[in-house]
């Protein structure tokens, strides 16, 4: 679990092998607990993970 710089929440990615079929080896959770609100993501690939990072990286590139 990472939690937010600011403390004002924290969230989660972990691999679901539950999930998991030969067409799909690699499934993740995404658990996201702030402000009060819960949001969870099951069913992502590894694809999706990078989607996500590259649009984080993104927006700390904006941010210099």
């Amino acid at each position: 679990m990472a939690v937010f710089d600011n403390g004002s929440g924290d969230f989660e990615v972990k691999r679901t092998r539950e999930l998991e079929t030969p067409g799909s080896p690699f499934l993740f959770r995404m658990d996201i607990r702030a402000g009060g609100e819960d949001v969870s993501v099951d069913g992502l690939t590894k694809g999706d993970l990078q989607v996500i990072r590259r649009a984080v990286n993104q927006a700390l590139k904006e941010a210099k």
